[in-house]
């Protein structure tokens, strides 16, 4: 999770990089509700420039 400044720093349009690291790919299957949220959340905030 970046923080305020971090995601400032960002600027608009520019691109940035998901990396996500699971043991297999069960458990990625099992966790990628959570991951689509956090994301979610993260473009959220990004929009109202916090």
């Amino acid at each position: 999770m970046l923080s305020r400044r971090e995601a400032q720093n960002y600027g608009t349009g520019g691109g940035v990089n998901v990396t996500i690291m699971a043991r297999d790919a069960e458990s990625f299957r099992q966790s990628r509700t959570q991951v689509a949220a956090d994301i979610a959340r993260a473009v959220s905030l990004g929009r109202r420039g916090m």
